[in-house]
């Protein structure tokens, strides 16, 4: 095989004139030769440069994708879907307090993952525990993490449902949907969970979860001592373990008390519905297909 390469000076028709090499290969005697002749080197890498801002494009869709999905499968009510940390009233200490946990836990999630450390709001209905719950889960969405929010007996429900003959869901993928999301919300233990077939069955999702190092986040309107009782001292101590987070909601009900108006705060960027996603995913698609059929009309 013999190569040789020689230089010559060509015309870009956008940038001007260049110095291209040829290189041309011999394989065999007697063969034809191949030739090669490199391009405008400042086309190439404008070309480069196009793929890349693509490339970046496509994953910051495919990520709002993904985002749009995760919070469509996150299960939080709609009543609790705006809630953020920027428009909870925090007015008292312990309401101070409650938010400066609840921002720990969301702002140091992969810390909190790396020990398996779980967070759990008690106190008596009204406080805000399920707002600061669900700005948590807000913020974690909003980074790319799977969050499900639901109530105890709802766990128990999609559990039981498998049961009937007509499911299309195993309780072995139920209970692993629980066990495998990111963070698990997990509220109202304690109101109509009375059976000890309800408790073994909830004591199987929050086990697995921490057997795995998995977060959870559980809401409850009892007391220390009430949710001990309704847990059982086993998944109780699993949740009061060193470096595991707890939040006492000691003070009366917003619900009761009207409390003095904040200052509206910042509005939440406004998310894509799954059909207005699809819509401009379309759009978009079409408007570069039609860019670069009238590139490739004017080279021609």
């Amino acid at each position: 095989m013999i190569t040789t390469k020689t230089e010559s000076a060509l015309n870009c028709e956008k940038h001007g004139e260049y110095i291209a090499t040829t290189t041309t290969t011999t394989y065999s005697p007697g063969s034809q030769p191949h030739e090669w002749t490199t391009g405008c080197l400042v086309c190439e890498q404008e070309r480069i440069e196009r793929r890349e801002r693509e490339a970046a494009e496509e994953a910051k869709q495919q990520r709002r994708q993904r985002i749009a999905i995760n919070r469509k499968e996150a299960g939080i009510p709609v009543r609790f879907a705006g809630c953020i940390f920027e428009n909870y009233v925090a007015s008292t200490e312990g309401q101070k307090r409650a938010v400066a946990v609840a921002l720990a836990f969301a702002g140091q999630f992969k810390t909190v993952e790396e020990a398996g450390s779980n967070l759990t709001f008690c106190g008596a209905p009204g406080c805000g525990k399920t707002h600061l719950a669900c700005a948590i889960g807000n913020q974690l969405l909003d980074s790319g993490r799977t969050v499900i929010y639901t109530q105890a007996i709802e766990l128990v429900r999609a559990i039981r449902s498998t049961w009937r003959r007509d499911s299309n869901e195993s309780e072995t993928c139920v209970i692993a949907k629980y066990r495998h999301v990111d963070l698990l919300i997990l509220d109202e233990i304690g109101v109509s969970l009375g059976g000890e077939a309800e408790k073994t069955q909830l004591f199987d999702v929050l086990n697995g979860r921490y057997s795995e190092m998995r977060p959870s986040l559980i809401i409850s309107n009892l007391n220390q001592k009430g949710l001990e009782e309704c847990l059982g001292p086993r998944m109780f101590d699993r949740l009061m373990e060193k470096g595991n987070m707890l939040a006492l909601f000691d003070w009366g009900s917003y619900r009761r008390v009207a409390a003095p108006k904040p200052r509206a705060p910042a509005p939440r960027p406004h998310r894509e519905t799954d059909e207005e996603m699809s819509t401009r995913l379309i759009r978009e698609g079409c408007e570069r297909r039609e860019a670069e059929r009238l590139k490739k009309a004017v080279v021609q």
